[in-house]
This record gives structure tokens, C-alpha cells and sequence, in this order.
């Protein structure tokens, strides 16, 4: 498994809050969707090749150089693969030679690239994107939501945006969502999230009354309605995997 962590977070936010609670925390993940598909299971090929090549000298000033090879690899197991190669050089005089040539080739086998190929004995390795707000959208200094669609203000509520009629400039359309957006994902009953708050699968159900999974999918809703499905909750689309914190 290989993964890279990366995290977005404002100097001022970053010394409140820490490495864990401060900013937007993004991990690029790649392994297999179970511990099995992380394996290369039969991963070999054998390669043959066989060439033969002569040099004629037609006249003093014209040279052919005319060749034949064969490649066979068991992998892609196709026996007529013969590649014809023809070079002339032509000698003007004795310090000029202007050489041409043409052929025909064939690639082979690279186990570079199909180790990751289930089909021909490599891994079934997967790249999963995991987005985590440790406080929801507070604390988020990048615009890398706007890659999925996702449009957030840096600084406002939502009444504050509602108030000054602020738009998504840069998604036309969009609409924007204020720092305040999933705070009143809660339980009937509940009051509101205050605000900066760090929730975690531990205190989520004390917090808002729900459980994890359903704060994920009523926050992954509220904040993307268009996107959600049963088998794929996004807060932010085209995104594999989004969570809040490790709920």
C-alpha cells in the first residue's frame, strides 16, 4: 500500500488547532480494494527474438543495409510478428554520407506496466482519495473543492451569504455554501453544531444524535444533493471516498 497525505490549513488555524483539528485533510490511497488483490499472483513471460542482417555495397557511392527479425513473446503470443528493416547510405564524396532507413518493430512485454494488471497475474490496485474537515467546512483555506463542484466561502455563514446575496463566482451557477453549511446536520431535537466544532466517530452520536454513517450521508446530502447515492456518499463529487475526520 502507498499512500501521500497532504494538508491544507492556515498558518493562524494551524497553531489553534494542531496537525489533526486545523485545515482540510486530503490522503491519495493506492492498494487493493481487499488485502488479497495487493499480492502479484503470477506475474512472468517468456521473450525470444531472432535477427539477421547483411550489408551490400550496390556501387562505390550506394550501400544497402537489409535485415529481418523475429520477436515472440509468450504473452502476446503471436508467431508472425517479423519486422523487415532496410537502411541505404549514399556517399557523394569522401567526407559526405547521407544514410535513410525504415522498419518495422514490434513492443513487448513491460513488466513495468502490467504489474498492476489483474489479468495477466499483477495486483488489482486501486487509488482512493479520502477528503477529511476535522471541523466540517471551517478552517478551509483551498479552493481544491472547486475541482468537484463544490463551492465554499472561506469566511461566511450561510445567513451572512444569504444577507449580501455573495455568489459563486467561479462555478457560474453553483451555489455557496458558508462555513456554518453542515452545522445543522443534526437529529430533531438537537441543537445546532456550534461553530469550530471537531467531531469524530466518538462523539458524533452525543453531538448531533445520529451515528456516523448517518451524519455522512445527511452531510454528504446537504452539501451535494444532486450526487448521493446509496452506494457512493461524496460531499465532494467525482471523489472516490470523502469523510469527516474518520467518521
Amino acid at each position: 500500500m502507498k499512500y501521500l497525505a497532504v494538508l491544507f490549513a492556515r498558518a493562524a488555524d494551524f497553531d489553534q488547532y494542531g496537525l489533526t483539528n486545523s485545515g482540510v485533510h486530503v490522503r491519495f490511497t493506492q492498494q487493493g480494494n481487499a488485502p488479497g488483490q495487493n499480492a502479484i499472483t503470477n506475474l512472468r513471460n517468456a521473450y525470444n527474438g531472432l535477427f539477421a542482417q547483411d550489408d551490400w555495397r550496390i556501387s562505390n557511392k550506394v550501400a544497402l543495409n537489409v535485415g529481418l527479425r523475429w520477436d515472440y513473446d509468450t504473452e502476446f503470443p503471436n508467431k508472425a510478428n517479423f519486422s523487415p528493416r532496410l537502411g541505404v547510405s549514399w556517399s557523394p564524396d569522401t567526407r559526405t554520407v547521407i544514410s535513410a532507413s525504415w522498419g518495422v518493430f514490434y513492443d513487448h512485454f513491460r513488466m513495468g506496466v502490467v504489474r498492476d494488471v489483474p489479468a495477466f497475474g499483477g495486483a488489482a490496485i486501486s487509488v482512493f482519495q479520502d477528503i477529511s474537515f476535522p471541523r466540517l467546512f471551517y478552517g478551509d483555506p483551498t479552493t481544491a473543492p472547486l475541482a468537484g463542484g463544490l463551492c465554499l466561502s472561506p469566511d461566511q455563514t450561510d445567513a451572512q451569504i444569504a444577507a449580501t446575496g455573495a455568489n459563486c463566482t467561479t462555478i457560474p451557477g453553483q451555489g455557496l455554501y458558508g462555513i456554518d453549511h453542515l452545522n445543522g446536520v443534526v437529529a430533531p431535537g438537537h441543537a445546532p453544531l456550534a461553530a469550530n466544532t471537531i467531531l469524530t466517530r466518538d462523539n458524533v452520536t452525543s453531538l448531533t444524535g445520529l451515528s456516523a454513517q448517518q451524519f455522512v450521508d445527511a452531510a454528504s446530502e446537504r452539501a451535494n444533493p444532486n450526487t448521493v447515492s446509496a452506494d457512493e456518499v461524496s460531499v465532494y463529487p467525482k471523489v472516490q471516498h470523502t469523510t469527516y475526520r474518520s467518521i
